[in-house]
């Protein structure tokens, strides 16, 4: 009897394609758990056969891959998931000529972002797969008290295929971004991001990207996608905060429909010098929804929704910073 696959042996490898569409060998792996699927759209008709039986045919129309990321947020792998859903060509800059390297991903708003693709490799000790021209149609940053980042990522890319594994060494070390060390900053402009901490506000939070990245098809002979459009989006946020004098500060913004400017950071280790191991979110954003109170271990709390918003004099509606170690993609 043929031994069944084993869970543990399970892994992810990826590899940033130069092309878009043309598969690479993996240099990299990332941590955490994912869903490959491939998706068959089926031309199923139903005709006048002379018969009881509905189908008698099937055709594959269409394919394509759908692929769903989780797990623990880590500033070294982050950086791989931005390129695929915020914006492509970033590249690092180092700080001061030490090992830290600073990656800046500030969306275009008149030109095509050209998010990198990616070939991701899965499987585990019986077979494993590759999709590539995979990139992220929504991305998730869940904050929660007590706990690490969780990264969640809805991908799509060209139909799995089976291969083999890029032989790669052991997962370099990687750094998790830890919530409970999350700082929040509200103020007034763009300008003055950052200057006003709010120690006292934040329970938990979800930071959510509908890239508006979608697949297109054209008659080129092929039954995947041919290449990707960029849609109107806007960046995403659910907060829970204490209820107190900041947030009922908050709340009368809220009412008058006044734009905000909010700095999410959570700062590790030292990575040299004075630099280190940072994720900074800075967001120009609308409250849009605001909870009545409800209690947490007895104290008042309020569920809080807002929106991105595109800020004129800042020239920007948000952008995300992340410092670590990696010198490339």
């Amino acid at each position: 009897m043929a031994a069944p696959g084993l869970k543990a042996f399970r892994k992810i490898e990826i590899g940033k394609e130069a092309t878009r569409g043309t598969a690479v060998a993996a240099n990299k792996f990332i941590l955490g758990t994912l869903q490959m699927t491939k998706d068959i759209t089926w031309h199923e008709p139903d005709e006048d056969r002379g018969s009881l039986a509905r189908f008698h045919r099937r055709t594959s129309v269409g394919e394509a891959g759908t692929l769903r990321f989780e797990g623990p947020a880590n500033y070294e792998q982050l950086i791989h998931f931005l390129a695929m859903a915020v914006k492509g060509g970033v590249v690092g800059v180092q700080q001061a000529l030490t090992t830290a390297y600073l990656w800046t991903f500030s969306p275009n708003y008149a030109t095509k972002n050209a998010q990198d693709s990616y070939t991701i490799e899965f499987g585990d000790d019986i077979q494993a797969w590759e999709s590539n021209f995979a990139l992220i149609s929504s991305l998730e940053l869940g904050l929660a008290m007590n706990e690490v980042a969780m990264l969640r990522a809805d991908i799509f890319g060209r139909p799995p295929v089976t291969c083999t594994f890029t032989a790669l060494s052991a997962p370099t070390v990687i750094n998790d971004i830890i919530a409970t060390k999350a700082k929040i900053y509200v103020d007034s402009t763009w300008a003055t991001l950052g200057t006003t901490p709010k120690s006292d506000l934040l329970i938990a939070g979800t930071v959510r990207l509908p890239t508006g990245i979608v697949p297109v098809k054209y008659a080129d002979g092929n039954l995947y996608f041919s290449s990707v459009s960029e849609q109107k989006r806007n960046l995403e946020l659910d907060l829970t905060f204490a209820f107190n004098s900041d947030a009922n500060t908050e709340r009368g913004y809220w009412e008058a429909g006044t734009m905000r400017f909010i700095r999410l950071e959570i700062i590790g280790a030292l990575i040299a010098s004075t630099y280190y191991y940072t994720l900074r979110i800075d967001m120009a954003v609308r409250y849009t929804t605001w909870s009545t109170l409800e209690d947490r271990d007895g104290e008042d709390v309020v569920r809080v929704t807002a929106v991105s918003e595109y800020d004129p004099t800042g020239t920007k509606e948000f952008e995300i910073v992340v410092t670590n170690k990696e010198t490339a993609l």
